[in-house]
Parts: structure tokens; C-alpha cells; sequence
């Protein structure tokens, strides 16, 4: 009991061993070390703590730790003290010295620092300058030393400002940059001291691509997890470079077999390199259209530029094609018989007034010749007054009367007493004539001093009559050159019996236009022209384009009520003939503006449009004739700008 008493009273973990190196007993200390409980010290042994050569452990004056395994096998570093006991056998002292083993270490291993470290670590002053580089930063930065250089000019992302941030920061800054062909994440770490700073360099350029392959693949997966079979339209996805990597059962059924590994431009028709670059580099849907057996198809086209695929999708527009078709061809005999109406009263206001003045001179001259006297011109006085006073009336035949009615009721009152005076018989008949015809009463004085009585009247009864029948020849002149000009403009308007395409120009159709239009410009709408004088004939399909000047000019005029002033102008820029149509309407709101050119969309009542007009004219221009077309508008002001192409390459070809 002496014994174990003085083990208990002992500060340090103590137990005492036979000379076999059996642990006879330990106290409290040893045995919280040694993890062995008191019923257990009998089965203990130095040799499992130590091993084989526990003896020399015990011997004096070695004062190193060693290493001990303790019950559960774990280790400990002890210093190991032993004394003989009076009893013969041995005191043994263990000081658990196991921290102080593992800070030696790590002084030994910073001792190396950094040369042993795979990854690059760098020792920097706090001013910047490389004060220690290990082989994996040489090898980092390529460079055979990096002692002296000044961090932030070698080290992209590092600026004067971001250093001042790691001296100022008592915690370890991260700092992630492109170093060559690597990805490194830079960890700051100001020293113990205080008076440097560590960088470790962490190389993340295999994480990054690992990490972006994954995101890459999930995408994929992702995507073909969405692949839309189910969805009723033809459905592919290709690489950047157009092979197809999955195609739907709908697109398989479209091109009627299996799709897989051909390349998209090749299958789909009319897919041209052109088309796929702007699929391949824009970031906006393409579409592309396509017949395929009897079916029309909308194809849309949307890269995904992260993945660098390619999604198609199409969609059925045959029966929408019919549609436009019919109403694009409804709308044009529409218009057709507007043109139709509008020529028919035009032709017959000319028509009418060709056959009245027929009637009429052939009735004049009936009556005329039998109210000139046989003998009434025999004085030569008489005959040479005559003569000048027709000369007078025909110089004045299709004048423009610009007589006020006052003015004109003065000089026939003025005639009509003249011609009271002198006997002439119906002088208020003969008055409105003579007046007409530009006669004053002075220019009659050299007839009256010829000849009196019935031969003054018959000669100047015969001179009105000679004026009404070279009025009414000139009315019969005048209509038939209308209506030649009427029927010209028309045949040039439709280009009856002339090629499909070829050099026109504009100036002519917009002319013909209006010529066809006259009806519904002429009451209050002032048309003024701009005209380029050295304009070049251009390439274009003649009756189309007619047909989108008839659309612009009839909608200027419905928008302006029939009363304002249109504006057609026509010069060129660069390789487009430019024609510009402006009105000084009420303008379009941009609601309207932005949908003005869709079909079926009008701002009109019901019943006084089908929304046709410019969505034809929009199809004429862009894709028939490789065009542009453009509206701006304000209230006052809509300007419809058209451009068409100079040459014939850029007209393209007919669809």
C-alpha cells in the first residue's frame, strides 16, 4: 500500500515495471496516458508500449522522445524516465511530449519551405518584391528566377489596389487569374511576423475544363431529356457544323427516313452556306422556308452558342400559304376592279364628250351652211375681215378662260348692244360666242364698215359658227387623246405582253400609276413631283411594282381623306433606286407601325380593306425583288421609303 500510495501521489503519470518489463501498477496520470485501466495494468507490458527494445527506452540520458502505443493503438511521443526502487524493480515516468514533437515537425518542414511543395509558393515583401520562388512558380511563369520582381507587374489581376488589400487584411485573401495557359487560384497569407506575405498557388485549369465538360454534358443531358418527340412538327438538333445529332419522329417522318449522321444542309432544301453561317454565328432565330413533296415548311433556327448546337424547328404552313395565296390574288382582282371602275369613268367622261361635240359640229355645220347668203362674201373688204376675225377666234381655242363671271357677264352685255345696234338678228345668242372666242366689239368695226344689213349678220353669224365648230373639233381632239392616253397608261400599268422581268423605269410606272388613279387624286389632292434626272433603268418585274405604287398611293390617299398633298420622290443611293411616297396625313401610331406590314392587320373600317395592301407590297419588295422597304410617321408626316436594286444579281432570282 506504500507503494501505491506514492504512485498516486506522484504529479506525472508513473507506473512500475518488473524487470520482465510487466506493468505492475500505474496511478490515475499513467493511466488516463496509456488509455489502461487499473484491472488491466496486470496484463500490461512495456513491450506493447515500446515494443521489442523497450529496455533501451529505460536507459538514462537519452532524453528524446519516443514514440509509445497506447491501449486503443494509438500513438503519443513520451519522454521516458526510470528508476530502480528499492524492491527491485522500476519507477517509469511518462511526460506526454506529443505537441511539442508535432510543432519540431512542422519547424523542420517549413525549414524546406518551399522548395518540397508541389503546387507554386512564392515569399513576397510588403512592398511586392519576390523574396523566395519555388521551382513550381518558376516553372508557372516560365522563367529561370523571379527573386527581385515586382508581384503586381508579373502576376496579371494584381494591381496596386488589390495589393494594398492583402498588406491591409489580417486574413487570407484568394485572387483567381490567367497565368499563360493556366487557371491559378492565388491564396495570400501574411507570415507570422508580419513582415511577408506567402502566395499559394493553387492550379485549377483541369477542375475548370473537368468542371465545364461536366456542366457541358449535364446540358446535353439535360436537353435531351427535353428533346421534344412528342411535338406534332419536325424537331432536329445539330452540331455547330450541321450534322444532325437527334431528329424527332415527326422529322423523320417529314424527310422519310432516318436522319441521324447526315448533315442538315444537305437534307433540308434550299439550305444554302449562307443561310448556316447566319444560323451558326448570329444569336437571333433564322428561318428558312422549304417545299418538301407537296408540303410548304417554316424551318427556325436557334444556336446555342455554350453548347454549340444547333436546334431546328419547323412547322407546317401549307394550308397558311393557300391562304395568302388566294387572299394575295383576291386582293389583287380587288384592286383590279378598283383600276377597272376607276378607268371605266375616266374613259367615258372623254367617251361622252367625243360623242356630244360629234352631234353637235355635225349640227353646227348643217345650220351654218344654210344661213351664209350665196352672195354674202363678194366684197373682198368683206372676205379679208372675215378671215382675220377667224384668224382671232382660232388663236384663242383652248385657252384657258381665267375670267371672273363678272368680269365675263361685262363683255357680253358690252358684245350684246354692239350687236343690237347694228341689226344682227339673236345677239344675245351670238354675244356668249363671240365673247368666248376673245372678240371685243372694236375687232368687228372693219366687218361692219364692209358690209350691212343680212350680210354683216351672215358674216358674223358664220364667224361664231366657225369658232363653236373648231371649239367642238378641238373637244373631239382633246377626248380621243385622253382616252389614248388612258388606255396606253393601262397597258403600261398591267405591261401587257412584255417579259416577266426587265429594265424599267420608275419614273414611267409611277406615272402610269397616277394616270390610273386620276379619279381619286384629282378633287382635292395635290401631287408633287421629285424627280432624279439621271436615274438608270433598273431590273424589276414592272406590273408588280406597279401594283405597290397603286398600294402606297391609294393608302396615302384614304389616310389624307382625298385632300392634302402627296409627295413622290425618286433618286437613287449607292446600288437602290430609292422611291419615297409621303403624304401630310395624320400619320400612324406606333402600335400600328410596328405590325403595318403583317397580313390581315389594317387600321381601316371593315369592309374597306382586308389588311393585304402592304403585307403584298412588303412581299413584293423584300422577297421578290431583294428590296427594302421602311416606314416613318408623325402626325403630318408618313413617308413609305422604297429601295430596289440597281443591278440584276441583287434582284435575285424569281420565287
Amino acid at each position: 500500500m506504500e507503494q501505491r500510495v506514492t504512485l498516486e501521489e506522484m504529479a506525472t503519470a508513473s507506473l512500475v515495471v518488473d524487470s520482465d518489463g510487466a506493468i505492475l501498477d500505474l496511478n490515475e496520470e499513467a493511466a488516463k496516458l496509456l488509455l489502461l485501466r487499473a484491472s488491466d495494468a496486470s496484463s500490461g507490458n512495456l513491450s506493447y508500449l515500446f515494443g521489442s527494445d523497450w529496455a533501451a527506452v529505460l536507459e538514462p540520458g537519452s532524453g528524446r522522445p519516443v514514440t509509445a502505443r497506447r491501449a486503443d493503438g494509438s500513438k503519443v511521443e513520451l519522454l521516458v524516465f526510470a528508476k530502480q526502487t528499492r524492491g527491485g524493480h522500476l519507477l517509469v515516468g511518462l511526460v506526454d511530449v506529443t505537441d511539442r514533437v508535432e510543432r519540431e515537425l512542422k519547424i523542420e518542414e517549413l525549414s524546406q519551405f518551399p522548395l518540397l511543395n508541389p503546387s507554386p509558393v512564392l515569399r513576397l515583401d510588403l512592398s511586392g518584391l519576390v523574396v523566395v520562388a519555388n521551382p513550381a512558380a518558376l516553372d508557372l511563369f516560365r522563367a529561370p528566377s523571379l527573386v527581385g520582381w515586382k508581384w503586381t507587374s508579373i502576376c496579371p489581376g494584381i494591381t496596386l489596389e488589390r495589393w494594398a488589400e492583402v498588406i491591409e487584411s489580417k486574413e487570407a485573401v484568394v485572387h483567381p487569374a490567367t497565368v499563360g495557359a493556366e487557371e491559378v487560384v492565388w491564396t495570400y497569407v501574411p507570415s507570422p511576423s508580419g513582415e511577408l506575405v506567402i502566395a499559394f498557388g493553387n492550379i485549377v485549369t483541369d477542375l475548370k475544363r473537368a468542371q465545364r465538360d461536366l456542366e457541358r454534358k449535364a446540358l446535353q443531358i439535360a436537353e435531351i431529356a427535353r428533346f421534344p418527340d412528342m411535338n406534332p412538327g419536325p424537331v432536329v438538333r445539330t452540331d455547330g457544323e450541321g450534322k444532325i445529332v437527334l431528329a424527332n419522329r415527326a422529322a423523320r417522318t417529314v424527310f422519310g427516313y432516318d436522319l441521324a449522321g447526315k448533315n442538315w444542309l444537305e437534307t433540308c432544301p434550299g439550305m444554302s452556306a449562307e443561310i448556316w453561317e447566319a444560323v451558326a454565328t448570329g444569336s437571333d432565330t433564322v428561318s428558312h422556308e422549304a417545299r418538301i413533296e407537296s408540303h410548304d415548311w417554316m424551318f427556325s433556327h436557334r444556336c446555342d452558342h455554350h453548347s454549340r448546337m444547333v436546334f431546328v424547328y419547323g412547322a407546317d404552313v401549307t394550308k397558311q400559304k393557300q391562304t395568302e395565296t388566294a387572299l394575295r390574288q383576291s386582293e389583287k382582282m380587288a384592286t383590279l376592279g378598283t383600276l377597272a371602275a376607276g378607268v371605266a369613268h375616266e374613259l367615258n367622261n372623254p367617251a361622252a364628250a367625243t360623242r356630244r361635240a360629234a352631234d353637235q359640229l355635225f349640227q353646227k355645220m348643217v345650220a351654218l351652211s344654210d344661213a351664209i347668203p350665196r352672195d354674202a362674201f363678194q366684197d373682198p373688204t368683206a372676205d379679208e375681215a372675215v378671215a382675220n376675225l377667224i384668224d382671232r377666234m382660232h388663236g384663242s381655242i383652248g385657252q384657258i378662260d381665267t375670267m371672273d363671271a363678272m368680269t365675263r357677264s361685262d363683255r357680253e352685255t358690252v358684245m350684246e348692244n354692239w350687236l343690237v345696234d347694228h341689226d344682227v338678228p339673236d345677239p344675245w345668242d351670238l354675244a356668249g360666242d363671240l365673247s368666248a372666242a376673245g372678240i371685243e366689239p372694236s375687232a368687228l368695226e372693219p366687218l361692219a364698215a364692209a358690209v350691212s344689213g343680212q350680210a354683216l349678220a351672215a358674216a358674223i353669224k358664220w364667224a361664231a359658227g366657225t369658232y363653236e365648230i373648231m371649239s367642238l373639233a378641238h373637244i373631239v381632239g382633246h377626248g380621243a387623246t385622253r382616252i389614248s392616253e388612258i388606255v396606253g397608261a393601262l397597258k403600261g400599268y398591267a405591261y401587257l405582253g412584255q417579259a416577266p422581268i426587265q429594265e424599267i423605269d420608275l419614273r414611267e410606272g409611277i406615272e402610269n400609276t397616277l394616270i390610273m388613279m386620276r379619279s381619286k387624286l384629282k378633287y382635292g389632292i395635290v401631287v408633287t413631283k421629285q424627280y432624279s434626272k439621271d436615274l438608270q433603268l433598273i431590273p424589276a418585274y414592272g406590273s408588280e411594282l406597279n401594283q405597290v405604287w397603286t398600294n402606297l398611293i391609294d393608302n396615302a390617299a384614304d389616310a389624307m381623306k382625298e385632300k392634302g398633298e402627296l409627295t413622290i420622290r425618286i433618286g437613287a443611293d449607292r446600288d437602290y433606286a430609292v422611291v419615297e411616297i409621303e403624304d401630310n396625313g395624320p400619320g400612324i401610331s406606333a402600335e400600328a407601325k410596328s405590325r403595318v406590314f403583317d397580313p390581315f392587320f389594317t387600321t381601316k373600317p371593315p369592309g374597306k380593306g382586308m389588311g393585304l395592301g402592304l403585307s403584298t407590297t412588303y412581299s413584293t419588295v423584300v422577297d421578290k425583288h431583294r428590296g427594302q422597304i421602311s416606314v416613318d410617321s408623325r402626325p403630318g408626316k408618313t413617308v413609305f421609303v422604297v429601295k430596289l436594286p440597281l443591278r440584276q444579281s441583287q434582284a435575285g432570282e424569281s420565287h
